[in-house]
């Protein structure tokens, strides 16, 4: 018997809800934050991994180029609402509190890699965007 995983766009559906109200920088607040960041990024995450990499992946370059840009605008937003608490100290500051905050980061910028790699150019072929 073969098992076969049927992904549908019911999960698109569902909306995220608001951004958690922080009432100060307590640990549940920052535990909040930080499930919240996540869900919002695996929103993104789960449109460019059914979009260019699915078996039914957008054959138009059209659509294609639009997802790209879309995706970059979208992840860009997304790193632009993220809490500071989340975000890495860029002038030297105080390490963040929050080691998971690293890892989210880190599959941030994996994500960009993801929505480029589709349209990098390989030797036998060129895809244009």
């Amino acid at each position: 018997m073969v098992l076969t995983l049927v992904l549908q766009d019911v999960h698109a559906a569902v909306n995220l809800q608001a951004p958690p109200v922080q009432h100060g920088s307590t640990s549940k607040s920052l535990n909040d934050a930080l499930h919240y960041a996540i869900c919002g990024h695996t929103q993104i995450l789960e449109r460019i991994l059914m979009n260019l990499y699915a078996p039914e992946q957008l054959s138009e370059d059209c659509a294609r180029r639009s997802l790209f840009n879309s995706c970059l605008q979208d992840l860009d937003g997304w790193f632009q609402t993220l809490p500071a608490e989340l975000k890495l100290k860029e002038d030297g500051g105080l390490q963040n509190r929050c080691p998971q905050a690293y890892t989210l980061l880190m599959i941030h910028k994996t994500s960009y890699i993801l929505v480029a790699k589709p349209f990098l150019s390989t030797s036998n072929q060129q895809i244009k965007l």
